[in-house]
């Protein structure tokens, strides 16, 4: 069934801010070019997102659903939690680490660096992304698979761990990820180091 003709303009006109924001900035980005690339009028792309700004807020949107999607099973008792850590990260990681989700990581990003108010609007907007990882290390702590701390800060430490070697280098520098079975190593390295800080007693 094809999208309704609201529908597919919204997204034709997110897709055409992506490119233009890609290519010459938020800065310089250009409401009129944005609105050519979608093939729709200026009166559209406003009654849609009403300014650029409603366009980078909808790019945003779009980065914190993409982590959103992310599947973390909740904690498994009688599952080793090495184990369920090694699979959530990994989904985690296949998530962040498509072309699609580091294009849009990059337009944020430039606007990061040009905006302190979009980056702390965004960090406050992005804090639920890893809710069920969180939700995951949060029920270990309380089984007593690791040892008690703030859940927040103990699960961001293990994605930091991941994404230092597998999102960072491909974000900024445009690397490839490496091949699965180094994949793999990284994360499962990630998460030793991780219950080795966090071992109970």
């Amino acid at each position: 069934m094809q999208p309704p003709k609201t529908t597919q303009k919204r997204a034709d006109i997110v897709n055409a801010a992506i490119l233009e924001f890609q290519e010459l900035g938020f800065g310089s980005a250009r409401i009129d070019s944005i609105a050519e690339r979608a093939q729709v009028s200026k009166r559209t792309l406003y009654k849609h997102f009403g300014s650029k700004d409603g366009l980078f807020d909808a790019i945003v949107e779009l980065v914190i659903d993409e982590s959103k999607e992310v599947e973390i099973p909740p904690f498994q008792t009688g599952k080793p939690f090495a184990e369920q850590l090694v699979e959530a990260l990994d989904s985690y990681v296949a998530a962040i680490s498509t072309d699609e989700f580091i294009g849009l990581s990059r337009v944020m990003m430039a606007e990061f660096l040009r905006n302190q108010e979009v980056s702390r609007k965004v960090l406050e907007r992005s804090e639920m992304q890893n809710a069920e990882f969180v939700a995951l290390v949060s029920s270990a702590m309380d089984a007593g698979e690791i040892r008690a701390a703030d859940p927040v800060y103990a699960t961001t430490q293990l994605v930091s761990l991941a994404k230092a070697s597998l999102f960072w280098p491909k974000l900024l520098l445009g690397a490839p990820l490496p091949k699965a079975s180094e994949v793999r190593a990284v994360i499962e390295d990630s998460v030793a180091m991780f219950l080795n800080h966090y071992r109970p007693g």
